[in-house]
């Protein structure tokens, strides 16, 4: 259904079904506009009553005043306390309004109608012409501003969610290496079950990191990726550990590095198993050796 305008060159007849097409709406019908401009939400000073009564107020005062009078510049009042309403309906349809008040004002208020007063009228109405435009720009532009947050902030949730629940030890860290998100499989592979690791610093977390561990994280922080097969780690309790790993640098949007992204497996199990086989091995051909050597004598 489409919503009564203003600018609509029936709307009188619309409003008032046994006026005449030429007739000018009346307050009343006025007021029932500006009343489905917006919902009901927000403060006083923006609600849809106030400013419809503002409005109706002001319209009153410029027909009780003579000519000449800037009254239809107060129709500003009313317009820019749209700003605080949603949407841009409700401040296109009061810039709509205060136009044509400003405009009807002439044939309603008293005095006579003169060079001057269709300059200031001109003046009004161009003022309250660029008041809309603005306000309209200004709704629009932190409607993308708010669209492109939100799109942002759903963005850094599905890649929390991912790193969350990745199967393998993954971390994410800002310039100042701290955790920005973490895998619940890097909690488990480092025995921090019991800490939240989120906003806080790598290295103190875990203090007895090397040097060498961190001129790679500063050269993933330059924008280099670097990764290592195997690699043994050895913790303050004396136990040993073999990792391979990997560090990415992650970029933001104006294509700097924001950060870098830690991705480890724990190949301690496999480098156990590998040297039992070897040992089977060495035991195995040792054995054989003597065997050989043995059926020879």
């Amino acid at each position: 259904m489409s919503s009564p305008s203003l600018h609509n060159h029936d709307a009188g007849s619309a409003l008032h079904p046994n006026s005449s097409r030429n007739s000018f709406p009346t307050v009343s019908s006025l007021l029932a506009e500006l009343k489905l401009a917006t919902k009901p939400q927000g403060g006083l000073w923006s609600s849809r009553w106030f400013v419809a009564a503002s409005t109706a107020a002001i319209f009153t005062v410029d027909m009780m005043t003579p000519l000449g009078v800037a009254v239809p510049m107060l129709y500003t009042i009313p317009l820019f306390l749209t700003w605080a309403r949603p949407g841009e309906r409700s401040s296109t349809l009061m810039g709509g309004s205060a136009i044509f008040l400003t405009l009807v004002g002439v044939a309603f208020s008293p005095g006579e109608v003169s060079e001057v007063v269709i300059v200031e009228r001109a003046m009004a109405s161009t003022l309250h012409f660029v008041v809309t435009w603005l306000l309209i720009v200004q709704k629009r532009s932190t409607r993308k501003v708010k669209a492109a947050q939100q799109a942002m902030h759903d963005s850094e949730e599905r890649l929390r969610l991912f790193i969350e629940h990745a199967p393998v030890a993954l971390a994410m860290f800002d310039r100042d290496m701290r955790y920005l998100a973490v895998s619940r499989r890097w909690i488990t592979d480092y025995g921090l079950n019991d800490r939240d690791v989120i906003g806080q610093s790598h290295y103190d977390i875990f203090p007895e990191i090397s040097e060498q561990w961190k001129a790679v994280h500063q050269r993933g922080l330059g924008g280099e990726i670097v990764r290592e097969e195997e690699d043994r780690f050895k913790r303050p309790d004396a136990s040993e550990r073999w990792l391979c790993w990997e560090v990415r640098p992650w970029k933001t949007a104006e294509e700097r590095v924001g950060g870098i992204v830690i991705f480890t497996e724990d190949i301690t199990e496999r480098k156990k198993v590998e040297r039992e086989l070897r040992n089977h091995q060495a035991q195995l051909e040792d054995l054989t050796a003597k065997l050989l050597t043995s059926q020879e004598e």
